[in-house]
C-alpha cells in the first residue's frame, strides 16, 4: 500500500478519486476510491433527524437508527452487528436535529455483504 501511494504521490496522480451519481428519487450516491486502505465505508446520510419530532414522535430518529442494527435481510444472518462483525467489520450510526447517518466499515473481502445490508436499509 505505502508502494502504491508512493508511486502515486511522485506521479501527482490523486490517491483518492471521486464519482457521484444524483438519482431522481433523491438518493444522492458518492464513491469515493482510495487505494492506501485495506478496507471499504459506506455512509449513509438520510436528511432527517430529530429536529421536527414533538409529542409523541419525539425519539423516533434515533429509534429508527438503533433498530436498524437489529435483524438483517434473508440470507445475511442473525442481527446486523454479527453479520458485519463476522467479516471483520465495525458499525456506526448517529442522530442529530438534521440528519441520521450510518457508518459500515469492512475489509474488501466483505463488500457483497455490506452492499447487502445497505440495500436493505434502503
Amino acid at each position: 500500500m505505502v508502494g502504491f501511494v508512493s508511486a502515486a504521490l511522485a506521479a501527482g496522480q490523486p490517491v483518492v478519486e471521486n464519482q457521484a451519481w444524483c438519482f431522481g428519487s433523491g438518493l444522492r450516491v458518492i464513491f469515493e476510491e482510495d487505494h492506501a486502505r485495506p478496507e471499504i465505508r459506506i455512509t449513509t446520510v438520510i436528511e432527517g433527524g430529530s429536529a421536527g419530532e414533538t409529542g409523541a414522535d419525539r425519539g423516533v430518529a434515533h429509534l429508527a437508527e438503533h433498530l436498524w442494527f437489529r435483524s438483517t435481510p434473508e440470507g445475511a444472518g442473525g442481527d446486523v452487528w454479527s453479520a458485519v462483525g463476522n467479516q471483520g467489520g465495525r458499525l456506526n450510526g448517529a442522530t442529530t436535529r438534521d440528519r441520521t447517518e450510518f457508518t459500515t466499515v469492512v475489509p474488501r473481502k466483505a463488500l457483497e455483504t455490506a452492499l447487502l445490508l445497505e440495500a436493505a436499509r434502503l
